[in-house]
């Protein structure tokens, strides 16, 4: 998982850039809102499982055996793609693809031992080039 400070700039740009073209004054458009920040920070959250969560209260550390992480898989992706090509809509898609390349550039996803818990970022970081890879300490 990402630090949360890469993925608040980018986000923060592409919710400000919603605000403008879909003012937040109705419904749909606070969804739409809403999507893109989820999307784009707060998509993370799929990384705690109750599993994981009581391996945190328990002090442990590192990844959960078996566990994928919903929102880094194609499933997900297509679900996405689909949504919003239906309500023509391409913004919170937008800040999910920034979201995934983030994601992508994790040294940590080219580790046998993350193997398999995000599909789609472990896909991506074999495309990312080397000056953009990262490191980072597994968070939770």
């Amino acid at each position: 998982m990402a630090a949360p400070q890469w993925h608040a700039i980018p986000t923060a740009v592409i919710a400000a850039a919603t605000a403008v073209v879909y003012p937040p004054t109705t419904l749909p458009n606070l969804f739409v809102l809403g999507a893109v920040v989820g999307l784009g920070f707060f998509v993370d959250g799929d990384h705690l499982s109750i599993r994981r969560i009581k391996r945190i209260l328990r002090g442990e550390r590192g990844p959960v055996p078996g566990w994928v992480n919903w929102a880094h898989t194609w499933w997900f992706l297509g679900a996405l793609t689909a949504s919003s090509v239906h309500f023509g809509n391409y913004l919170p898609l937008a800040s999910y693809a920034i979201h995934m390349l983030i994601d992508g550039g994790d040294r940590s996803n080219a580790e046998e031992k993350y193997s398999g818990t995000a599909p789609l970022p472990e896909f991506l970081h074999r495309f990312c080039p080397r000056w953009a890879k990262y490191e980072t300490k597994l968070l939770v």
